[in-house]
């Protein structure tokens, strides 16, 4: 078989999938869920995957400013 698999895995390992590019990619969601999607609609379809109504506003606030917060200060 093909021997090249390893350097393949480290390819993607070493650039696509750790740094600036993987904190790009979380970003992205951060922005895409609680901004662009809307954090009240994205709730409301979680509770209805759960069958519960877990109305907190912790959780939103976590959504919309403590995680992409918590994202920028630990990079």
């Amino acid at each position: 078989m093909w021997q090249g698999g390893i350097y393949v895995f480290l390819l993607v390992n070493d650039y696509a999938g750790a740094g600036w590019c993987l904190f790009f990619i979380g970003s992205c969601e951060f922005i895409a869920i609680a901004w662009i999607y809307g954090k009240d609609r994205f709730w409301n379809h979680v509770q209805q995957m759960m069958q519960k109504s877990l109305r907190t506003p912790w959780i939103t606030f976590c959504w919309k400013y403590a995680g992409p917060g918590a994202s920028m200060v630990s990079r």
